[in-house]
């Protein structure tokens, strides 16, 4: 519920303020175990992150699992629909959450430097995996957007933090 929290509040604030006031947040995700302290220093990490990378009037999400990994995702707040979307395709098992798995497989073992390769590579695996050919397209308008503005390293922190999100939904 991390993301419709924050774009309700992200709305509210346009609201109150002005139509063009902007907001840029951190999220931070981390074990009920990690100190406070720490998340604190990480949320800012992650506000300052969202500003410098993102622009402003944007987010980022920072997942840090238990073993320490660390994963960063960011983007404009009109992307939170197609993230929840995504989350859902995940939650729903409509998208497997192996594709995000085997897709950062495969980048790790051809490198990011031909996205040509990667996009067919991206089809494949998803077209193996899911015959939604309409949410492919949109799938692939976000690959090939974040993997030329920023790095494709983001495409797979999106979707491997969807599909943490999803695992890890509750009603």
């Amino acid at each position: 519920e991390v993301l419709d929290c924050a774009y309700e509040i992200q709305k509210s604030f346009k609201e109150v303020l002005s139509p063009k006031a902007s907001m840029s947040a951190g999220i931070i995700i981390v074990h009920y175990k990690y100190p406070l302290y720490l998340a604190l220093e990480e949320v800012r990490s992650a506000e300052k992150l969202a500003k410098d990378k993102y622009g402003k009037d944007a987010f980022c999400i920072r997942l840090k699992t238990r073993s320490g990994e660390q994963r960063d995702f960011g983007s404009k707040w009109n992307e939170i629909p197609f993230i929840k979307e995504l989350i859902c395709k995940f939650r729903t098992n409509e998208l497997p959450s192996k594709f995000a798995y085997d897709f950062a497989e495969v980048v790790s073992k051809i490198g990011d430097s031909d996205k040509t390769i990667l996009s067919i590579e991206l089809k494949r695996i998803y077209l193996r995996k899911s015959k939604d050919s309409a949410f492919f397209e949109e799938l692939l308008k976000r690959f090939e957007f974040l993997s030329e503005k920023y790095s494709i390293y983001d495409f797979i922190n999106l979707l491997l933090i969807s599909r943490f999100l999803a695992d890890n939904y509750r009603i």
